[in-house]
């Protein structure tokens, strides 16, 4: 590459939505997503016509890799996979290394197996494979840790690092020592900064806890990106000094009647981790970035409204 930057954008929960006209589709939890949707009105505030403006955006910075940390999808249906894919796919020849990409607990909505290979076929073909785990090296510089901590929850919406999964950390972790960082791409966090997010909403990350000493023991600069939780946010671990969180929030979602302000992040690591994040103003019609430090552990530094 000329460039001695790797550029890497991260998309959040995108949550595309259809609602289903089969009868047949409701007789499960997904009757409830999609009330939600449409009595609820998650449907006015998830603006998924606007995303088109940020496909564009995302081709003009060429980047190396587009990473999506889940929640594509609103109730799992092949029609939101199937946008997602119309969405995506078409700037991959934009972006020079690949696309990765996880699900959300949304993309697993009934917790079916089968929910988890329309996942897969869909996008898995177009966006890169859809694996439990998989680690990556890029560019001999950084590891890339990308797992699918999805679970059959029932009514729930959390995630669990299975012991198989935290001997597959560990061994990575082990075997690639010339990276000299770490990426993780995982839809849920195992922490999140206080005072934000409901009780309920909390540790979401079943055994995601036991994960935190191998990093920590680790040592290397790790950004741990991630969705779930629709605020954009940067946090410093204040369990492995060496780890920070980096949340894509919910780039189509319109707050307090305010348009959404399709946000994302930008990562490169010539020089350590650079953090840029992204968004559009809808007044001047124009995308606005600004750098973003590094927290201390414990501390964090909101990314989602800023002039």
């Amino acid at each position: 590459m000329a460039d001695s930057k790797t550029r890497i954008l991260h998309l959040g929960d995108l949550h595309f939505w259809r609602i289903p006209y089969n009868p047949v589709r409701y007789l499960n939890k997904r009757l409830l997503g999609v009330g939600n949707l449409v009595v609820g009105g998650r449907a006015r505030r998830f603006r998924q016509d606007l995303l088109p403006k940020l496909a564009v955006r995302i081709a003009e910075l060429d980047c190396d890799w587009l990473l999506l940390s889940g929640d594509v999808s609103s109730t799992a249906l092949p029609a939101e996979f199937q946008a997602t894919r119309s969405l995506i796919e078409p700037l991959t020849p934009r972006i020079r290394a690949g696309v990765r990409i996880v699900p959300g607990n949304h993309d697993c909505y009934l917790g079916k197996a089968s929910e988890a290979d329309e996942f897969a076929r869909h996008l898995g073909p177009a966006l890169g494979p859809v694996k439990r785990f998989q680690a990556e090296v890029i560019e001999d510089r950084a590891l890339l840790l990308s797992v699918n901590a999805t679970t059959s929850n029932g009514m729930g919406s959390h995630g669990s690092l299975s012991e198989h999964l935290l001997q597959a950390f560990a061994d990575a972790l082990a075997t690639h020592r010339t990276a000299e960082r770490v990426i993780i791409l995982c839809h849920f966090p195992q922490e999140h900064p206080a005072g934000i997010i409901h009780r309920e909403r909390g540790a979401q990350l079943l055994g995601g806890e036991r994960l935190l000493p191998i990093l920590a023991a680790d040592g290397r600069p790790t950004l741990w990106l991630h969705g779930h939780h629709h605020y954009r946010w940067i946090y410093g671990s204040p369990t492995a000094p060496n780890l920070v969180y980096l949340n894509g929030g919910a780039p189509a979602l319109r707050r307090s009647g305010d348009l959404p302000d399709l946000g994302f992040h930008e990562i490169d690591f010539a020089d350590g981790f650079a953090v840029r994040t992204h968004r559009f103003d809808h007044a001047a019609q124009s995308w606005k970035q600004r750098a973003v430090e590094l927290p201390r552990p414990g501390a964090h530094e909101a990314l989602g409204a800023w002039n």
